[in-house]
């Protein structure tokens, strides 16, 4: 297992409610100085300003990055610390915090559970959230602040009920570092604002290889070698659009649908509590 690696740093080691082995594994340079850079020439003139559209919570509107030409590279390789155990799904934007944007990021759970659809209030497409294990998170950018804290984890990496931010498990990420942590409530965590610089953050979903819901080809699957073997021929967006489209639609999270929640106003338990009920599982 990749926690099992000597390079593992575990900051944090408990099964999760579901009795895996969880906690906050860190990876110190897993992406070298080459691999950094690619990201951050691909975002050096990146207007802030751009808006992504895609999202049910506004927080994330103006700090998505368009598709970026490297991070397919890098999916791989975190895919490749992950194998055979676990597969995460096809992603290639990065969060964006500057000190400009006056904020960090809210506490939240990458999950409300397995089987915990009906309290979804972001998009998921991919029909992940209510089936992974871990979040994953690579970082880029030279930065100051940005720093990880988990509300329900004390400093020497124990679980708590909430012993506050203050006095919580903070891990400084840098350059070049890779963080998987637990995907449930335990693992609630947010983001300190970004003092100085930009952290470009590539975050994803992990889960089993053989809960994989059918929406995308596993690494190293045949499936999915026959569907990127064309990549270097194709343009980015032409490649994006074969790699980042569902293998089949989640209908929870329907173009249509998406639309309808977005005009309602609403966010996190206000929405789920409106549109998700039909999706409870019984």
């Amino acid at each position: 297992m990749f926690y099992d690696r000597e390079d593992c740093i575990k900051a944090s080691f408990f099964p999760d409610d579901y009795g895996t082995p969880s906690g906050v594994f860190i990876f110190k340079g897993f992406f070298t100085d080459e691999e950094c850079k690619m990201v951050e020439d691909a975002l050096k003139d990146y207007d802030l300003s751009d808006k992504y559209k895609d999202t049910l919570i506004n927080w994330y509107a103006n700090k998505v990055s368009p598709p970026l030409q490297p991070i397919h590279q890098l999916w791989e390789k975190a895919s490749e610390l992950l194998y055979p155990e676990y597969v995460m799904h096809p992603q290639a934007n990065v969060l964006i915090i500057t000190p400009e944007m006056n904020e960090g990021m809210f506490t939240h759970s990458d999950s409300p559970g397995k089987g915990e659809c009906h309290r979804l209030s972001q998009v998921d497409v991919w029909k992940t959230c209510c089936e992974l294990d871990y979040g994953l998170v690579g970082y880029f950018g030279d930065f100051e602040g940005g720093e990880i804290f988990y509300v329900n984890i004390d400093k020497d990496g124990n679980r708590t009920d909430g012993v506050g931010e203050e006095n919580c498990l903070h891990i400084k990420p840098e350059r070049g570092d890779l963080v998987i942590h637990g995907a449930f409530a335990p693992h609630a965590h947010g983001v300190k604002p970004v003092t100085s610089g930009r952290r470009y953050a590539f975050s994803n979903f992990v889960l089993k290889a053989e809960d994989n819901p059918g929406t995308f080809y596993n690494y190293k699957t045949p499936e999915y070698y026959d569907q990127i073997k064309d990549k270097d021929k194709l343009s980015l967006k032409e490649f994006v659009n074969i790699w980042m489209k569902p293998l089949k639609e989640n209908p929870q999270f329907s173009r249509d649908r998406i639309e309808k929640y977005q005009a309602s106003g609403l966010e996190g338990p206000e929405l789920s509590d409106k549109f998700m009920g039909e999706f409870k599982e019984h």
